[in-house]
């Protein structure tokens, strides 16, 4: 099937006010090579075409259907950043098996939240200026997580008791700038003789 941009690896789209959608010409898969893309601030976009080859997505500020539908039809993501959603829609990362990166900076998460299940390759975690009381349950069975970045996440009280328990290959756990984090202990006493903090 002939391609529009066959050999356009990286694409960024940022500050397309107006941009509502993008769609195919006459059914043609348009990035078949496409492996990076960047969508920043485009809360009118809501359609791309459907690509598959996709391993790296940085999206803020645009509407949550163009996140679901991106996020879905990508099953070869390895890396993920997520910023500026007033809420994450559930089983959002349901297939991203091969997921070993993501970033959650400027959405509100639900304790409850289901964004963390399933993530069996996740190496790294950095959530920065969430709103969020306490981890997502999903948490304690990742048990591929090296690094977990918790900053500037005010509204976070504390972390779960045993929640930590089940990273067994955690090395390193960085918590800035949580004002209103109460103790670390219980959280990390599972951890400590294998951890820098």
């Amino acid at each position: 099937m002939e391609s529009s941009f066959p050999s356009l690896e990286d694409l960024s789209i940022r500050v397309a006010l107006c941009l509502e959608e993008w769609t195919t010409v006459n059914g043609r898969e348009h990035f078949p090579l496409l492996s990076s893309l960047t969508v920043d601030c485009c809360p009118k976009l809501v359609k791309l075409p459907m690509i598959q080859s996709l391993k790296e997505l940085h999206i803020g500020e645009t509407n949550v259907t163009l996140l679901t539908s991106l996020i879905m039809n990508a099953t070869v993501l390895t890396s993920l950043r997520i910023s500026d959603f007033n809420e994450l829609p559930d089983e959002l990362l349901k297939n991203q098996k091969q997921l070993n990166r993501l970033n959650v900076f400027y959405c509100s998460l639900k304790s409850s939240s289901d964004l963390l299940d399933n993530l069996s390759c996740l190496k790294y975690l950095d959530i920065q200026a969430c709103s969020i009381e306490s981890l997502p349950a999903g948490l304690q069975n990742l048990s591929s997580l090296e690094t977990l970045d918790l900053n500037f996440c005010d509204s976070l009280v504390s972390l779960p008791v045993n929640g930590l328990q089940g990273l067994s290959s955690l090395c390193s756990l960085r918590v800035q700038h949580c004002k209103t984090l109460a103790s670390l202990s219980e959280g990390v006493r599972y951890l400590t003789s294998r951890l820098t903090y």
